[in-house]
């Protein structure tokens, strides 16, 4: 139903997302935002979005966020634009002409114009919300087109799948193959270095670089490098991070660093990279799912905890540090959340956590139902029966003004005093070995909730308090 001013809620939504996005916009060129290193992958807060959620199809193959805001999708049924709360999609049953097509990677030139690399459908432009179309009727030796990026002169570079590499500029088209120098026809990455060269990322001929007017082959210093690489990532620090089919490569003054599964990555055949703006590596794997590489290390975030797919062909760092991720199974995103969980995933010994104490060195003691945990910078330590722990079932705890730490257990209290852990049961005098709860008083004595009544710890000695004693009921909790 359309309102009186002719614009339906969605329209209203529409605007209102829109407007804060060019808010973020202005914040982000204020200071910069990503997601938090320090944290690990389960961490970050997690949404998905399918076509259940109206995407057009599940594969999306490129993200983009746009200078207005919006989050643009390249996907095999066509491009999408989403402003947070739905997707528009620009397919055959409207009027652009990128639909009916499996669409590659998505750029936005320094006028503003988006441009669709689309594998099948051409070059599209769509500018003012006018989609155009530029086809073999236009120059191109192919319809089937993988990557795009400008040069810094007004020229726009695009790789065909198997056809060579085209410059686009002043509405001609200009081909370059292997005749010109090109060390392979089949272009699946560029990358402008700011400086008047592009990275070419080839299927069989390498790395190549086109820099004064003509093309070269780029070698390492110990020979060529992967015959096949399918994407390019600055590194921050003048070299290049090359996802190939058989692993992560690291090309840095002629010299080649080449990780693998051995050492984490999630599968070799590598299909996106992303550095963030905090210089946190991400790689889309074929089937290892997406990889983070920090100091040294990899971590992973698959279909085991909750990636849509596996298979990871896109990532696209948003205004406010959020990460967006194109699989073949939807659209991801990780971001950081108000609160940081900490489960199994962190290390705890079980995710239900049935208490939690700060120790006065700044550690949080945590009781689950399979042990007693301690957290202390990102480092997480158990407890259980082998550590003297009377029960894993761990209720309550408490550290006293002495510093020692009193632990109720489903089978009895424990009390950890440098280093050391005392166990007490029925046997020095507690009504019961279930331990509900725990209370320092001000005289210092410890105060047990049982399930046998109220107890106190008193120099070395255990009193009690119980229905018979005109307790209402002997469950202390």
């Amino acid at each position: 139903m359309k309102s009186k001013d002719n614009f339906s809620h969605w329209d209203i939504l529409e605007r209102i997302f829109a407007t804060c996005l060019a808010v973020a916009a202005s914040a982000a060129s204020i200071s910069t935002f990503a997601l938090d290193p320090n944290q690990t992958l389960t961490q970050y807060g997690h949404d998905t979005w399918q076509m259940e959620d109206g995407l057009p199809k599940n594969s999306v193959n490129s993200v983009l966020q746009t200078r207005d805001g919006y989050l643009w999708l390249g996907t095999q049924g066509g491009v999408a634009r989403f402003d947070g709360a739905r997707f528009v999609t620009f397919d055959e049953g409207g009027a652009p002409p990128p639909g009916g097509h499996n669409n590659g990677r998505l750029f936005e030139d320094p006028s503003g114009t988006l441009w669709v690399a689309s594998q099948g459908g051409g070059l599209v432009k769509c500018e003012g919300g006018q989609f155009t179309s530029y086809t073999t009727k236009d120059g191109f030796p192919t319809d089937i087109l993988m990557c795009l990026c400008e040069d810094g002169e007004g020229g726009l570079w695009v790789g065909t799948h198997s056809s060579g590499l085209c410059r686009v500029k002043g509405g001609k088209v200009t081909l370059y193959t292997m005749a010109d120098g090109l060390t392979s026809n089949a272009v699946r990455d560029l990358l402008y270095d700011g400086k008047g060269g592009i990275w070419i990322a080839t299927d069989g001929g390498g790395l190549c670089r086109w820099q004064g007017g003509r093309f070269a082959s780029v070698q390492g210093r110990e020979g060529p490098l992967a015959p096949t690489i399918r994407c390019i990532q600055s590194d921050g620090v003048g070299g290049l991070w090359l996802g190939t089919n058989a692993g992560l490569d690291h090309f840095l003054g002629g010299e080649v660093i080449r990780y693998t599964t051995r050492d984490g990555l999630g599968n070799d055949l590598v299909l996106s990279l992303l550095r963030d703006s905090a210089g946190t590596l991400w790689v889309g794997t074929y089937g290892g799912g997406l990889g983070r590489f920090r100091d040294g290390a990899f971590a992973s975030f698959t279909s085991k905890n909750g990636l849509s797919n596996d298979l990871v062909f896109s990532m696209f760092e948003d205004r406010e540090g959020s990460l967006w991720v194109g699989t073949a199974g939807g659209l991801d995103r990780l971001r950081d959340g108000k609160f940081v969980p900490f489960g199994t995933s962190e290390g705890l010994s079980d995710d239900m956590v049935w208490c939690v104490q700060e120790g006065s060195d700044g550690a949080l003691w945590a009781g689950t139902r399979l042990g007693l945990n301690r957290l202390k910078d990102g480092k997480v330590t158990r407890f259980g029966r082998k550590d003297g722990l009377a029960d894993e079932m761990v209720w309550s705890v408490l550290e006293d003004s002495r510093g020692d730490l009193w632990i109720g257990t489903k089978g009895g209290l424990n009390r950890l005093s440098k280093g050391r852990m005392t166990r007490y049961s029925t046997s020095e005098g507690l009504t019961s070995n279930a331990i509900l709860c725990l209370v320092e008083d001000l005289n210092g004595d410890i105060l047990i909730g049982t399930e046998g009544g109220l107890n106190r710890y008193h120099e070395g000695r255990f009193s009690a308090v119980t229905s018979s004693d005109g307790l209402n009921n002997n469950t202390v909790i």
